[in-house]
């Protein structure tokens, strides 16, 4: 069975249709937890407080 290319559709519509199909499943996202990673990082990057935290 094929099943036609679907051509056209936008980021955002993309960005959407898997949102939306994660949260049927139920399926956990890193966009919880995101902001804590963010922080981690850029902690880890600066040199001044990469000696009191461990990356």
């Amino acid at each position: 069975m094929t099943f036609p290319r679907r051509r056209g559709i936008t980021e955002q519509a993309a960005t959407a249709a898997i949102d939306q199909a994660w949260g049927m499943l139920r399926l956990p996202t890193i966009r919880a937890q995101f902001p804590e990673l963010a922080e981690s990082a850029a902690a880890c990057r600066c040199p001044t407080s990469a000696s009191s935290r461990s990356c």
